[in-house]
This record gives C-alpha cells, sequence and structure tokens, in this order.
C-alpha cells in the first residue's frame, strides 16, 4: 500500500468498495445517513449465523432508529 493512495481520506465517505456483483459503490453517497458496515461471510459455515445476526440487529437496534432518524435513512451494509 503506497502513502499517496491515502492523502486525502479523512473519513468513511471518502471510501468505497465494490459490491457482490463488482460495482463499485462509493460510500460519499451515504453521507448525512446513519450507516453501519457489516463484513460477513458470504462463502463458510458462518454465513447463516451472521445473517440472522444482521437482521437481530436491524430488527432490535437500527428499524426504531430509522423510524426516530431526523434523515429517516439508516443504511446497512453488508461485505
Amino acid at each position: 500500500l503506497d502513502a499517496t493512495m491515502l492523502e486525502g481520506i479523512t473519513s468513511f465517505f471518502d471510501l468505497g468498495a465494490n459490491d457482490i456483483h463488482g460495482n463499485h459503490i462509493d460510500f460519499g453517497t451515504f453521507r448525512g445517513d446513519v450507516t453501519v458496515l457489516v463484513n460477513v461471510a458470504s462463502y463458510c459455515g458462518y454465513t447463516d449465523s451472521h445473517y440472522k445476526g444482521m437482521v437481530q440487529l436491524w430488527d432490535e437496534h437500527l428499524q426504531p432508529l430509522k423510524e426516530s432518524s431526523s434523515t429517516g435513512q439508516v443504511r446497512l451494509l453488508a461485505f
């Protein structure tokens, strides 16, 4: 990793990643939203428990937050 690649990066919203289909997702599009980034295992024995945990996280914490958020936008990004 070249240090010059890190220049100008001051927050999560300056970054991006490729989704499961190879499309680039610019995290700057989520600026102003409540955003939770989750690293999930998609091809191992933990996949089922990870996705169940994300559903529980959404149901118990993020959905209520979405309903009370000033922007109304809560994003759960799973990579």
